[in-house]
């Protein structure tokens, strides 16, 4: 259990050891209404990480690639990211290109 030196709630976001965290409820209650009353288009949370890939048997095959965490039916219902493959993804699904 992390101590209260290590997680700290600050409304909007969410720190926790020292990383700042985006709190998507809070920010989705505030930003959906913009939508209706100003040119305000819509927002999806995302969590761009790099990441790297290790094969202990062939490490000639190690590799990176940058992980892109995202809400895939927001994304697709409020038309984000049109570029995009627009299906959507279940719970613990992933989709991996080339």
């Amino acid at each position: 259990m992390l101590g209260e030196n290590l997680l700290k709630d600050n409304g909007d976001y969410t720190e926790v050891l020292g990383f700042k965290l985006l709190n998507f409820g809070k920010l989705k209650e505030k930003l959906d209404p913009l939508t209706e009353v100003t040119n305000f288009r819509a927002f999806s949370p995302r969590w761009i990480l790099p990441t790297k890939f290790r094969n202990i048997t062939n490490p000639a095959r190690n590799t990176s690639s940058i992980l892109i965490v995202l809400d895939s039916r927001r994304e697709v219902d409020k038309k984000l990211a049109e570029y995009f493959s627009t299906e959507i993804l279940g719970e613990n699904e992933v989709m991996i290109t080339q």
